[in-house]
């Protein structure tokens, strides 16, 4: 009889020990991060400045986001365009930054422009803090980012009528 309550509680510690190492506990963290709400000021409406057509063929003018330079067919500026702008502020990451790609620019009686936020060459028409983007940048928390917004005015013919021309383009930031 010692001998079968010998081998039963060594047994039950056997098992014992078997179940004490099936299971372990492990501690993982649980982070979250609040991002501030991203705000978007308003700076400058882009205008595109007074021009007149040479002669009888198309004009187009470029304009450079980063320092406002005017790349100029057929045309005769007579006063210099102004980049468009706005100021964005949030936390700490990269944002992504979406113009839409172009506009109709009317006299709201017969006549239209084409304005684009892409050059010919392709590149993005607009800069953060004077640097060229291709659609997102990185602020830092409480410093704010101006970005500017240049493009190309085309489709500038004898036909039109001379006037104010006028239409929007929509620009949306949000966190990457």
């Amino acid at each position: 009889m010692k001998n079968c309550k010998l081998f039963f509680t060594l047994g039950f510690v056997a098992v014992m020990s078997v179940s004490a190492m099936a299971q372990d506990v492990v501690t993982a963290n649980v982070t979250a991060e609040l991002l501030e709400g991203l705000q978007v000021d308003f700076l400058t409406d882009l205008d595109l400045g007074s021009f007149l057509l040479l002669d009888s063929n198309p004009g187009i003018l470029e304009i450079d986001p980063s320092d406002g330079v005017q790349a100029i067919t057929n045309l005769a500026v007579v006063t210099d365009p102004t980049l468009g702008s706005f100021r964005v502020l949030g936390s700490d990451g990269v944002i992504n930054v979406a113009i839409q790609g172009s506009a109709t620019l009317t006299d709201g009686v017969n006549s239209d422009f084409s304005f684009s936020t892409t050059a010919y060459n392709g590149s993005e028409f607009f800069t953060v803090d004077g640097a060229n983007i291709a659609g997102d940048a990185t602020i830092s928390s409480g410093v704010s980012q101006t970005i500017s917004i240049g493009g190309t005015l085309d489709g500038i013919e004898p036909t039109d009528d001379g006037g104010s021309y006028s239409g929007t383009i929509n620009i949306t930031v949000s966190y990457q």
